[in-house]
């Protein structure tokens, strides 16, 4: 028994290693800009400059929480300043509470591993403003960014 072990202890020692790969990466800039329309929806833009660490999966998915569960609408998304199809942009199946964001798919456009890639969102968000209850004239708006 000892003898069938060793070899096989050494067989795992010197086998190649299919390392997962896990998403790593930093955002070394973000901007937003949130623009109140008439309608008390809000146009959200974000662009994100993603850096995909050296060893880390490529970038080839992009998760935005939108700021609340009101009804929402995905506008447009772009990759270093190339357009990704409407079609891949769905809502979220990891973010929670379900329907609180939506997925990108970079498809062809991902950012690979040690390269920075720019990428925008610009989305449309209802019930960002409320109305003041003791002045009329007066209203109330709260945004936080995506985590």
């Amino acid at each position: 028994m000892r003898r069938a072990i060793l070899p096989l202890c050494i067989l795992l020692l010197f086998a190649p290693r299919a390392a997962a790969q896990a998403y790593y990466f930093a955002i070394p800039e973000a901007e937003v800009t949130v623009t109140i329309q008439q309608d008390g929806s809000a146009l959200i833009h974000y662009e994100l400059t993603f850096t995909c660490m050296e060893g880390a999966h490529p970038i080839d998915i992009v998760d935005i929480g939108m700021p609340n569960l009101a009804m929402h609408q995905a506008l447009s998304a772009t990759i270093d300043g190339e357009s990704i199809d409407p079609s891949a942009i769905r809502i979220s199946s990891v973010l929670e509470p379900e329907g609180s964001g939506y997925e990108i798919e970079l498809a062809g456009k991902r950012i690979p591993e040690g390269s920075t890639g720019v990428f925008t969102f610009t989305g449309r968000e209802t019930g960002m403003v409320w109305q003041d209850t003791t002045d009329p004239e007066q209203a109330s708006f709260r945004f936080t960014p995506t985590w």
